[in-house]
């Protein structure tokens, strides 16, 4: 719950990635410039323009603002689907030549965008993959889901992605079992320690300045 006197505004940010647009690589997953397919971020913003928000803050001076990073997308490694009958599932399959090609130029991108700036290229960038893919016996997902992992221990070898984790939460699964409202509940239970590791960005803003941190007329973003 938010105290009472506390004035805090909650938005979202969506960017569809440019790379993915114009990627027409085939396999699915990762392609020529190596962004997952269907690609795109979520930033959610929470703002506290309260007086108590900042020492000797007055109503409409600078503002607290924090925000962290969703991205979507599918599994970045070179796969596809074929179609044999109308009905039932489409068969996956994995490139049968260099199927990680491209996993760690995507993940080392992400580290270039999100490490803070008061961090060295040597320490981890924390990131989470939620793998929303069916991971159980007998489902088509589930080699899709098994190479997303055999890649990402690969990439984990690398400087300053020593960080990255995989987390398995069966969409469909839990949807089927648990309904949609209990699943969404279990989601965020699986993520708060994620969460609370990784930490958010924050900082300062002026009322009515960007607060991301381009605005140069008195932001001050700090933050992991």
């Amino acid at each position: 719950g938010v105290d009472a006197g506390v004035n805090a505004s909650t938005g979202r940010i969506d960017q569809k990635h440019r790379e993915s647009e114009n990627d027409q690589t085939e396999p699915n997953g990762s392609g020529r410039n190596s962004p997952a397919g269907s690609s795109g971020r979520t930033s959610p913003v929470v703002t506290d323009r309260s007086e108590a928000s900042l020492p000797g803050g007055t109503a409409g001076g600078p503002v607290r603002w924090s925000s962290y990073v969703w991205r979507r997308g599918s599994v970045p490694i070179r796969w596809g689907q074929e179609v044999k009958q109308a009905i039932g599932e489409a068969d996956i399959y994995i490139a049968s030549e260099n199927p990680y090609q491209g996993t760690g130029r995507y993940f080392s991108r992400l580290a270039r965008q999100y490490r803070p700036g008061d961090v060295t290229g040597e320490e981890g960038l924390p990131v989470t993959c939620v793998n929303l893919l069916r991971c159980a016996p007998g489902k088509p997902e589930l080699l899709l889901s098994e190479h997303f992992h055999e890649a990402v221990r690969g990439v984990r070898k690398r400087s300053g992605l020593s960080a990255i984790t995989v987390l398995n939460f069966d969409w469909h699964a839990n949807i089927k079992s648990l309904g949609e409202a209990k699943t969404v509940e279990g989601l965020w239970t699986a993520l708060r320690s994620y969460l609370v590791d990784a930490g958010v960005s924050h900082g300062v803003c002026e009322a009515g300045s960007d607060p991301t941190g381009s605005d140069p007329t008195g932001s001050d973003p700090t933050g992991s």
